[in-house]
């Protein structure tokens, strides 16, 4: 990401708000994707728990489709 984003903690933040959006659109592979990139950072105890919810709401979304 070269959007000038200088710490992994807030790529990893914008990473998950990019997940976020996608799993409200419903495009759960993409919001998988961006998951997965936030697991690659070094992660905040907030931002990890953060990315645990939006990766079982993403779970739970598609297990109901």
């Amino acid at each position: 990401m070269r959007i000038g984003l200088r710490t992994e903690n807030d790529k990893s933040i914008v990473l998950l708000n990019l997940a976020n959006i996608e799993l409200l659109k419903k495009n759960y592979n993409e919001a998988n994707k961006y998951i997965k990139k936030v697991r690659r950072l070094d992660l905040k105890p907030l931002v990890e728990s953060e990315a645990n919810r939006i990766e079982n709401e993403i779970n739970v979304a598609q297990h109901n489709v």
